[in-house]
């Protein structure tokens, strides 16, 4: 999929050629060992700024996600999301009580949910439909939509997980 992704970028939306800016995209899913994989690809700048860097350029980026525990990617105002992931994390690790179970796929949807939520709350780039995308192994996805700044259901996100056999 992501060798698909990056044909079109380069082959048949060809930003260079009509001037279109920065365009990107993630593509994640599951290796056929069952390992996750996520990789950014896309045509505009660096982020952080590469040193010799004159022009946009089409770069790709393979993330290694480990085998064990979870790992989070974020894109857009990373810096708003990072505090809030590192925060709880760190919560997570000095055995406080976090509302969040990181092992539970409902908890992850939750968890991604208040992200986006809390995003919302402190700049305009972001609002609502908030849009959560679990990939399950096999790569069967489903978008978990919330159009309001209310936490998104129980009900509703085992619905949706449940549509790929992880609820």
């Amino acid at each position: 999929m992501a060798n698909l992704v990056q044909g079109y970028l380069t082959n048949e939306l060809r930003p260079h050629d009509l001037g279109a800016g920065e365009v990107g995209y993630h593509v994640a899913g599951f290796l056929p060992t069952g390992h996750p994989q996520l990789w950014t690809l896309f045509y505009g700048w660096d982020s952080p700024p590469q040193t010799g860097q004159q022009a946009p350029e089409y770069r790709s980026y393979t993330h290694t996600v480990p085998q064990h525990g979870v790992n989070f990617h974020y894109n857009g105002r990373n810096d708003l999301a990072h505090i809030l992931i590192a925060t709880v994390i760190k919560e997570a690790e000095t055995a406080r009580d976090i509302r969040f179970d990181f092992a539970s796929p409902i908890d992850l949807v939750r968890f991604a949910d208040l992200i986006l939520r809390f995003a919302s709350e402190v700049t305009p780039q972001v609002g609502p439909p908030f849009i959560a995308y679990a990939i399950a192994p096999g790569n069967l996805g489903v978008s978990i939509v919330n159009s309001d700044m209310s936490p998104l259901s129980g009900e509703l996100i085992v619905e949706k997980l449940s549509t790929i056999g992880v609820a």
